[in-house]
């Protein structure tokens, strides 16, 4: 019996682990899989830790990641910052309102880099403690953008780097390819189109990669809102609201403890100054560049908790 053919589209944290739990946890030669990602390979570039943002492994994910390989979650865990606090800033307060209780979390969540994250699932394919000689790797085609998918004649299309096109069939197709999905659109396009409904967020996020701010506990997750006032001067009448999200990371280059900031806003309160930053040295995020508010926008807030937890 020959090997079905699986196409996972897109080599995020979803469909990385998708292909380690085919490739380990199926029958030996059971699967082919190909994963094909329109960005470039995340190792190869620290511009990918640079635009992603960090997000935080519980139960859940250390236990997907587990399910898989033990070895596995090692490699991911090394990545990682291992953290059990979470500080709530409520103006001049701060609330510690992580769990520690032992009959709930058995471990600490691993915070990391989305990007490193990937990198590390990817390194996991070359790894020969997890993928013996009796396992074959996926197939993996980065810089591959996806046009078009048939379900009927189950052939997807994609978009290399020279702009030629390249059809690859497939059995099985897997969709992990975002929020624009391809993959999703073409499912709702066939004849047998599933029924869903969709509606916005509200807010914008912005991530900003720098050192922890000294206030701060660096191995704490906090969250905060507040709003910038114009020039820095608490006086005048600040028309810049935010909540500010600090997750803790590790560098990747140098292995040192950093941290990234996730920044939301509603429309009505676009940060101009952070818009305009093009770096974390100008933007010059920190407790102190604004006044600590109530939370105005708990779901913004919320927004970007879930992201991490």
């Amino acid at each position: 019996m020959s090997a079905k053919k699986v196409l996972i589209v897109g080599a995020g944290p979803a469909g990385l682990l998708a292909a380690h739990h085919l490739l380990l946890k199926g029958q030996p030669g059971a699967f082919d899989v190909t994963v094909a990602e329109r960005r470039a390979d995340p190792r190869e570039s620290m511009q990918a830790s640079k635009r992603s943002y960090s997000l935080g492994l519980g139960v859940r994910g250390r236990s997907s990641i587990k399910d898989a390989s033990a070895s596995l979650w090692e490699l991911v865990k090394t990545r990682g910052v291992e953290c059990e606090r979470f500080s709530l800033h409520l103006g001049r307060r701060v609330l510690q309102i992580r769990q520690t209780s032992p009959q709930l979390i058995s471990e600490p969540s691993v915070l990391i880099n989305r990007a490193d994250l990937c990198a590390a699932l990817l390194d996991g394919f070359e790894d020969k403690d997890i993928f013996t000689q009796k396992v074959q790797a996926p197939t993996l085609l980065f810089e591959r953008q996806c046009i078009s998918v048939d379900c009927k004649e189950k052939v997807a299309v994609f978009q290399g780097p020279d702009s030629g096109l390249e059809s690859v069939p497939y059995d099985v197709l897997l969709g992990a390819d975002g929020v624009n999905s391809a993959v999703r659109n073409a499912l709702l396009a066939s004849e047998d189109a599933i029924r869903y409904a969709q509606a916005p967020l509200n807010g914008t996020l912005k991530t900003i990669h720098q050192k922890m701010p000294v206030a701060l506990d660096p191995l704490s997750v906090h969250a905060m809102s507040g709003v910038i006032p114009p020039q820095g001067d608490p006086s005048t009448t600040a028309t810049e609201r935010l909540g500010l999200f600090w997750v803790p990371e590790r560098n990747r280059t140098t292995g040192e403890l950093e941290a990234c900031a996730l920044v939301t806003w509603s429309p009505e309160s676009e940060p101009t100054s952070l818009l305009s930053a093009s770096s974390a040295v100008d933007a010059q995020v920190s407790p102190h560049t604004w006044v600590p508010t109530p939370f105005h926008r708990v779901s913004s807030v919320f927004f970007a908790v879930r992201l991490c937890w």
